[in-house]
């Protein structure tokens, strides 16, 4: 495993100075790339302020529109509509959400989804599936979120308003390759976009399994989006004598900071408990419930 500390470590620092920053993670088959990018999520964890959101190309469906559907699950998943809310005057009404993101369509929708009413309707408006004219005129929208411009603009604008409730927004991309092929070009191109979008309060991290650079031109990846980012990571097979070291940070990563046990034989929080030696089955239990299985 070769890692530039340096380059991940200013990465880091960039974006809790609320920079654009961007890193491209890159290596083999089972060389710590996605391990990487959860060491660096876990970083950003200690901040609040900061939204970390993971989107996994699918190779059964690398498209633009599953990119974006995934990135509105997430957004969805956190707590950014309650930071919102929490801003509000109450009741909190459609001209609330208006107010805040000054479009009619997309504050209709959240005004919909956030009550409860006709959510399924409005909640499938926004994935950018097609509704029946009857079906709109329920939700109170008057046209579709179809095409990948107004996708890719409800993206940057919802990119915006987090900016304005969080210190910054980091977007992970993994598996990358998933995209390869006809879907590269169009992959490129909306991510590329987003990330020139936004000057500051920004991260982008890129986890792509590759041997070495040239295989982004093979995948069909564009040399502009290349260009945009500013650090490179190179991965490389663990070797054998580094792999105590790895696993003990494997163990910080993955542990809550109440676990106390420093094995190294983790993998299960059972071979944990049976090697410990050191605590009582109620505190292995009480582990068990809190981390769950590795």
């Amino acid at each position: 495993m070769v890692i530039t500390k340096d380059k991940m470590e200013n990465y880091i620092q960039e974006i809790n100075d609320g920079y654009n920053s961007s890193i491209l993670i890159h290596g083999p088959w089972r060389s710590g790339k996605s391990w990487l990018a959860r060491y660096i999520q876990k970083e950003f964890k200690k901040n609040p302020d900061i939204l970390f959101i993971t989107i996994i190309i699918d190779e059964e469906d690398p498209s633009s529109t599953a990119f974006y559907r995934e990135f509105l699950k997430r957004v969805l998943e956190s707590d950014f509509f309650d930071r919102i809310a929490d801003t509000l005057e109450t009741p909190i009404s459609y001209e609330n959400w208006r107010y805040v993101f000054d479009s009619q369509n997309l504050s209709r929708a959240i005004h919909n989804i956030r009550t409860g009413n006709h959510y399924e309707l409005s909640l499938n408006w926004l994935m950018g599936r097609k509704l029946s004219a009857s079906d709109m005129q329920k939700i109170n929208v008057n046209s579709h979120l179809d095409s990948l411009f107004d996708k890719t603009e409800t993206m940057k604008l919802l990119i915006k308003k987090i900016q304005e409730y969080y210190d910054s927004l980091v977007l992970c991309i993994d598996q990358i390759e998933g995209g390869k092929g006809r879907n590269a070009k169009f992959l490129s191109d909306l991510i590329r976009d987003i990330n020139s979008s936004f000057y500051e309060k920004f991260g982008l991290i890129l986890v792509a399994t590759m041997e070495n650079i040239t295989d982004w031109y093979l995948m069909g990846f564009s040399e502009a989006l290349l260009k945009r980012i500013r650090y490179h990571c190179t991965m490389d097979v663990l070797k054998s004598e580094y792999l105590p070291t790895f696993m003990e940070i494997q163990q910080a990563v993955h542990r809550n900071e109440d676990w106390t046990h420093s094995q190294l034989l983790p993998f299960t929080q059972e071979s944990q408990g049976d090697q410990g030696g050191d605590h009582d089955q109620s505190d292995h239990q009480k582990n068990r419930k809190h981390h769950g299985t590795l």
